[in-house]
């Protein structure tokens, strides 16, 4: 089985939904880095920062696509495919949404030491407002 890594990660998102200034976010975490046969994962708890607080965020990193899984209080799985439009649910503790996410740019580079995730995608609610969304998600070795 592969080892799993102790990483320190940033993760920058920025929610721009056309009105008023966009919604910017900085947090810095620490989580785990492991290599799979088809790639990389990504994984950590979320903060009170995130309004998440105890749910646990993987990243699943394989060629030309990412895997975002949410579990805790938020239940939820995108995947993000440049040109391919996803649906899928995202619950809460207060119900559920029907949502899609049309990827606009995917692009990563990881290695045993860390490396770099970037997200640039378009994300539809049913009867809401679109939302852009960038993520960007820097990943560090723990000394």
């Amino acid at each position: 089985m592969p080892e799993t890594r102790p990483v320190l990660l940033t993760l920058k998102s920025r929610q721009d939904c056309g009105v008023g200034e966009p919604e910017k976010t900085e947090f810095f975490t620490e989580g785990t880095l492991r290599e799979t046969p088809a790639g990389w994962e990504i994984e950590y708890e979320e903060s009170e920062l995130t309004g998440m607080a105890g749910v646990r965020t993987r990243f699943e990193l394989t060629e030309g696509r990412v895997v975002l899984r949410r579990g805790g209080g938020i239940e939820t799985c995108m995947v993000f495919q440049e040109g391919e439009p996803h649906a899928f649910r995202y619950a809460t503790p207060y119900g559920s949404l029907s949502m899609e996410a049309e990827t606009e740019r995917l692009g990563w580079r990881m290695t045993e030491r860390g490396g770099l995730l970037e997200l640039r995608y378009r994300l539809k609610a049913e009867g809401q407002v679109e939302i852009r969304s960038r993520v960007t998600l820097q990943v560090r070795e723990k000394h």
